[in-house]
């Protein structure tokens, strides 16, 4: 959908954004050979370290894939929307636990999911809990990743603002590590940020039991690629917030 035609007052924007966001160019997908989670304590001190191993591969709406149908070479590829995997590397106590998932390109079919837990020694199914449950002891969740990464059928969708916002969408490094973060608690990364219109949008759970009353979705209009969220807990009370930075492949 054109950017000028999610407009304030349409009560289908925020679906006509939420697809706009599902199919954004996102090349063959993200591979992260030594991702670093830092859990931090008031004041920025570092608790702990996770590492991990990370690639999410997309299978259909590939459109360097045009010669293909827009579909990667593969059996069953067609039936595939993407595939992630999840794998921890250390610390030795959560040392090789993985997630693995599947987005089908039937977007109303649901995702299937599997966890390996190294303690039990068994692979289990995940369930819509689980994607909503902490991932490894942060305050992230599986959905959380990219901002969102859940299903849109899962949530209402809201378009309730246009703004300006100041947002790290050319940072000027592609590894934001604990020298580039500055504040009282070294959240914010120092780098680039700019002015960019912002659409924000209400997304709300459909799953009572979901631990999130409403998120706060923040969108670049022109690269569909989000900066910010906000979540509110069961109470309605604001509870948490994350600032994803992008670089430009062209720097």
């Amino acid at each position: 959908f054109p950017s000028d035609s999610i407009k304030i007052g349409d009560p289908q924007a925020g679906y006509k954004l939420v697809w706009n966001w599902e199919y954004r160019w996102q090349n063959e997908g993200l591979t992260l050979d030594h991702g670093t989670i830092y859990l931090k304590s008031p004041g920025g001190v570092t608790d702990r370290e996770i590492a991990l191993f990370y690639k999410r591969l997309y299978f259909t709406h590939r459109a360097d894939l045009a010669e293909n149908n827009y579909t990667v070479d593969a059996p069953d590829a067609k039936d595939f929307q993407r595939k992630e995997w999840v794998q921890i590397t250390s610390p030795f106590d959560i040392k090789d636990t993985t997630f693995v998932s599947f987005r089908y390109a039937n977007p109303f079919k649901e995702d299937d999911g599997w966890a390996y837990v190294p303690a039990l020694r068994r692979v289990r199914r995940m369930s819509m809990a689980a994607r909503a449950d902490s991932f490894v002891g942060t305050e992230y969740t599986i959905d959380d990743f990219y901002n969102f990464s859940g299903r849109p059928a899962d949530w209402e969708w809201n378009l309730i603002a246009r703004r300006k916002m100041l947002v790290p969408i050319a940072i000027s490094t592609k590894t934001i590590t604990e020298e580039n973060l500055y504040g009282p608690h070294k959240l914010m990364p120092i780098t680039r940020w700019e002015i960019r219109d912002t659409f924000v949008v209400d997304n709300i759970p459909k799953w009572e039991r979901h631990p999130y009353k409403r998120k706060l979705f923040y969108t670049d209009t022109q690269t569909m690629y989000s900066t910010w969220t906000s979540a509110w807990d069961r109470k309605n009370e604001l509870w948490k917030g994350f600032i994803l930075g992008w670089y430009w492949s062209e720097d």
